[in-house]
């Protein structure tokens, strides 16, 4: 098979790189690099072989079409107009990569099927339904706090991966396709804010698999799907009219530790149920922001880590299949392999909180 040029663009992409500054790295023109990419024009050995080295891949990794490319029309960037196209482009090739690779595995290991209802809304309120019909769909408790949100979803079928894009400028984003995932920009290194993200994705996925993404009416849907779904109304509601007085910051940083969810969706949640009213709302709003809380909060909980392809590569290399023989197969160069997975998929899984793979084929924990 010829040289596939959606493959360069690919892996330009992933290393954050303009065609000329890829044409500066091998001693190549802008416009060569750009031919070859369109297909116009083939490298010669010398070039192709540059290019792999450059970029981080085996040659061979050039010769196979790309076979689920991630694409925006799929994804939820919340910050669509902000973010910048060659960043876009990036995290975009980082997800490419974590689903060749969830592919893969899949293939040999056999992950779990996608498992994510579909609940049609209408107007905003409904968001609250669609968030209790989750709960129920995946037999979670109707009202307590949920342990381990990001299980919760891998068990539905829907890996997690982390991404560092070292910038705040891009959120959490979920793509719907032939592989849905959720991808965590590790970046803003909040625990709560992190397993808000998770919500609003899980959302996106239930709520709009059909409809246009990206638009304020669909950001306050999973925003408050994402509400619902943490801290649901019946339950939090009488927590909140339970306290003793008004409600303070120390009330809410200590329901925090029980809901791990943020001071800040807590005081919208609050809002929205009707248990804090307009005044209070904004007292609360404008000091979150005066402390600097809506840049980072106290009193974080212990953050999640995705397990879904922690676990599968560990089966993985139990069976043989090692990290290194993983990447050679998709023709990858081990130090590319490290930086897409993020994680050491060659040490076994001793967490004993981590469930092995084959109790999230079966579904059997939460």
């Amino acid at each position: 098979m010829g040289f596939i040029g959606s493959r360069l663009r690919l892996a330009r992409h992933f290393r954050g790189l303009t065609q000329r500054d890829l044409g500066d790295i091998v001693t190549a023109s802008p416009a060569l690099v750009s031919q070859i990419e369109s297909g116009g024009r083939r490298p010669t050995a010398d070039l192709h072989a540059a290019l792999g080295d450059a970029l981080g891949f085996e040659p061979e990794f050039f010769e196979h079409p790309v076979e689920d490319e991630f694409r925006e029309e799929e994804c939820s960037f919340r910050r669509l107009a902000s973010t910048p196209a060659q960043l876009r482009q990036h995290v975009l090739a980082h997800g490419t990569l974590v689903g060749s690779l969830l592919h893969y595995l899949d293939v040999t290991l056999e992950l779990p099927s996608y498992n994510v209802p579909r609940v049609p809304i209408r107007r905003l309120e409904d968001a609250e339904v669609a968030a209790q019909a989750c709960r129920d769909h995946w037999q979670l408790d109707r009202e307590a706090p949920l342990a381990n949100v990001g299980r919760v979803l891998e068990l539905a079928g829907v890996p997690i991966a982390q991404l560092n894009a070292d910038t705040e400028k891009i959120d959490a984003f979920s793509r719907r396709g032939a592989l849905s995932m959720i991808v965590l920009n590790t970046t803003k290194g909040s625990a709560s804010r992190a397993l808000s993200d998770v919500a609003h994705e899980a959302g996106h996925l239930a709520m709009h698999w059909e409809q246009p993404l990206r638009t304020p009416e669909r950001e306050r849907e999973a925003q408050r799907f994402a509400g619902a779904f943490l801290l649901p109304a019946q339950a939090f509601a009488r927590e909140l009219r339970t306290l003793p007085g008004r409600i303070t910051w120390d009330h809410l940083f200590e329901l925090k530790q029980r809901w791990r969810t943020s001071a800040a969706m807590m005081i919208y949640r609050a809002r929205d149920l009707g248990v804090m009213d307009a005044v209070e709302f904004r007292r609360f709003y404008k000091q979150l922001h005066k402390w600097g809380w809506h840049r980072g909060e106290p009193h974080e909980p212990e953050p999640e880590q995705p397990e879904l392809l922690r676990v599968a590569l560990a089966e993985a290399a139990e069976r043989g299949n090692t990290p290194a023989a993983i990447a050679r197969a998709l023709h990858w160069k081990p130090a590319t392999f490290a930086e897409v997975v993020g994680i050491n998929g060659a040490e076994p899984v001793e967490d004993p909180s981590v469930v092995p793979l084959e109790e999230y084929r079966e579904r059997k924990v939460m």
